[in-house]
């Protein structure tokens, strides 16, 4: 009987990062704070008797974008990462039986 998960050691020998599930975490996060801000910016404007700004209109529509793109230049590495590990893997398990390489 195990009694250990597999996916925790793969944690604890740094072999699965956590890294990424974070930075998803953190551009829902931003995208609720843009909201929340724009809101807020509303809530003042029409209260004071004013008009909507442009500075409105950016914090809800380009928020969010430019929080998507920083979070994909995070999270880059991390998918380049994972490629190479699925090349390694399909490599070692290609030569483990016989050698396809010349030579």
């Amino acid at each position: 009987m195990k009694l250990y998960n597999q996916n925790h050691v793969d944690y604890l020998k740094f072999n699965k990062m956590i890294t990424p599930p974070l930075i998803k975490i953190l551009f829902w996060l931003g995208v609720v704070a843009c909201i929340c801000e724009s809101v807020r910016l509303i809530v003042d404007v029409c209260s004071y008797g004013g008009t909507l700004t442009f500075q409105t209109f950016l914090i809800i529509v380009l928020g969010p974008i430019a929080i998507r793109l920083a979070c994909e230049l995070l999270l880059v590495p991390f998918s380049i990462h994972a490629t190479l590990v699925e090349i390694r893997n399909s490599l070692g398990n290609r030569t483990e039986g016989g050698s396809d390489l010349p030579g």
